[in-house]
């Protein structure tokens, strides 16, 4: 099989690999689309050579956005079958299926991924074939393309679990920090819960994007103030939820900024220098309004046939 590697300093190659082989409770799926993430691309953007080289992940195929068509299954496996269109849940591995997290879908928790729920396996999906578990795959109803899949199996998902989270429900106002991919497709599913949204960006294409997607404001962050506008906007009383996508400091201070008193705020980004970041938030600017503040990373693969259904029936992704 083909496959794609990123090698840093913005260089990427297609080498051919062997074909997986499906063991106990495996499934090979041949991919059909597959969907780019931020995190995939920090490896081209801003890592070099030597330093992919190093870890080793210049030998790893990347991408956990997939779908596409079961081709083989290994011995055990009972709830897939070949020829079945599935999307595959590829945002960690190792899990053993036999504790409490894994029994109830949130395989992402469990010991044997050691605290990393962005630990994958060895090859990702950017290839010709995907090996993966079992567990991972989940059905992809007819109405839904496989590009509509790629996009569901993180960014679309992710937004779904987050205004899930929140509760967003039609006539409330929702913000939305950042108009990439996960922003965007936070405005799909809160205008197709019914509610108002108001999207922030400093990207004049992303904001003109938000815009066509049917944003009923747009703000940007560049030429005016974000918590003047929503000020304005909702007659002085904030959001009822906030959703933060870019992880950035000075985004995540003013998610919790515009939110009304007792509102929600959910945070998505990590941003690129997760790691390093301390203090950015300051509990006194949320306390005495009584905000309820959410991490929400990706969802379960529990909620996909939930989350697949939302998308057929409010016809979630345009043309």
């Amino acid at each position: 099989m083909r496959g794609v590697l990123i090698l840093g300093d913005e260089q990427v190659i297609v080498r051919e690999f062997p074909d997986p082989a499906p063991g106990p409770g495996q499934v090979v799926v041949r991919v059909k689309a597959a969907a780019i993430c931020g995190s995939d691309l920090r490896n081209w953007y801003w890592k070099s050579r030597e330093e992919l080289a190093r870890s080793g992940q210049d030998a790893a195929i990347p991408g956990h956005e997939p779908s596409g068509v079961v081709e083989a299954v290994g011995p055990g496996v009972r709830g897939v079958a070949v020829g079945q269109r599935v999307v595959v849940w590829c945002h960690c591995s190792g899990a053993c299926e036999r504790c409490m997290h894994c029994m109830s879908g949130e395989q992402w928790f469990c010991r044997e991924v050691g605290g990393e729920p962005r630990k994958r396996p060895l090859h990702g999906a950017d290839a010709e074939l995907l090996l993966a578990q079992e567990w991972q795959c989940a059905s992809l109803p007819e109405p839904l393309s496989f590009e509509d899949g790629a996009v569901l199996a993180c960014a679309g998902g992710t937004a779904y679990q987050v205004a899930r989270r929140l509760d967003v429900t039609g006539g409330q106002t929702v913000v939305i920090l950042g108009a990439g991919p996960v922003g965007l497709a936070t405005l799909l599913v809160a205008r197709a819960l019914g509610a108002r949204t108001i999207v922030a960006e400093l990207v004049p294409e992303r904001l003109k994007r938000g815009r066509t997607l049917g944003a009923d404001a747009a703000v940007d962050v560049v030429r005016e103030s974000l918590p003047a506008a929503v000020r304005e906007l909702t007659d002085g009383a904030g959001a009822e939820a906030v959703v933060e996508t870019p992880g950035s400091p000075a985004a995540q201070r003013e998610a919790i900024e515009v939110a009304r008193p007792g509102g929600r705020v959910g945070f998505v980004g990590f941003g690129a220098e997760v790691r390093r970041r301390e203090g950015t938030i300051n509990p006194d600017h949320f306390i005495w309004r009584q905000l309820t503040l959410v991490g929400s990373f990706v969802y379960p693969p529990s909620l996909f046939p939930e989350i697949a259904s939302f998308a057929v029936g409010r016809v979630l992704i345009p043309d």
